[in-house]
């Protein structure tokens, strides 16, 4: 973690490293006052037990730090509200994304105080959700929002529904997350496409579940394939499997 090759009592590689360091652990810049504090922490314990030993002090300090633990969103005063500061917006648009802390991108762009306005905050947020860091927060929302984890638990009489297993089951799942990552992440796609496509990614047993015939019309490489159910009277998301199965009776297939 350290920015540079240190001596036994470099205080220009500690205020470096304290400056780098408590950068990222508190997603922003650090003031004057937060690098003296640090500073005075490491040269205390680097005077009898070494360079990399303060530096083990710094980052335990920084680490129990609520700057590190939390998410501060006081802001600056205004003329009638209080506004968010860029690293804060920065924080925010990240952990709702990505569910971790700014990139180096986000952090320059805050720094530069490139994230105060609307065509800003809304062309660092594209940038996140084009990434597929940002799927498994995607895949969270959508399971939240449409309960497509439950299928994974919906009993069924085995006699009676013998080929619904849970690799169906699962399966079922991962076409609705992969049809609102589509819908969600891709080029031209809105909202309404989530409820009128008639387009889905499908292993072949839920295929053949689904009663397709023919043939996929493009396929994955992992093992699933995307079909055109609009044969099969399939279409958007409210009309998978996912979700009939969940919301339906404990008799229904």
């Amino acid at each position: 973690l350290l920015p540079c090759p240190a001596g036994p009592r470099d205080e220009t590689c500690a205020r470096a490293f304290i400056t780098a360091f408590g950068r990222r652990a508190f997603r922003r810049p650090l003031g004057t006052g937060d690098v003296d504090r640090y500073l005075m922490l490491h040269r205390n314990i680097a005077v009898e037990d070494g360079f990399i030993e303060g530096a083990r002090w710094v980052i335990t300090a920084m680490l129990q730090s609520p700057h590190f633990l939390y998410r501060p969103e006081l802001g600056t005063p205004g003329e009638s509200a209080w506004a968010l500061t860029d690293h804060e917006i920065a924080s925010e648009i990240s952990y709702l994304f990505w569910a971790s802390m700014p990139d180096d991108e986000l952090l320059a762009a805050a720094d530069a105080g490139a994230l105060h306005t609307k065509d800003q905050i809304a062309a660092a947020a594209r940038r996140l959700l084009a990434s597929p860091k940002s799927r498994p927060m995607l895949d969270h929302f959508a399971a939240a929002w449409l309960g497509t984890d439950a299928v994974l638990d919906v009993t069924r009489p085995p006699a009676s529904y013998p080929e619904f297993t849970p690799a169906i089951r699962t399966a079922m799942r991962a076409e609705s997350l992969a049809l609102f990552d589509r819908v969600m992440r891709g080029a031209g796609t809105r909202l309404p496409d989530l409820y009128l496509s008639t387009e889905s990614l499908l292993t072949d047993d839920l295929a053949d579940y689904y009663g397709l015939t023919g043939s996929p019309t493009w396929s994955n490489g992992d093992g699933t394939a995307r079909w055109d159910t609009a044969a099969a009277h399939r279409v958007g998301i409210l009309s998978h499997g996912s979700l009939l199965a969940a919301l339906a009776g404990p008799d229904a297939p």
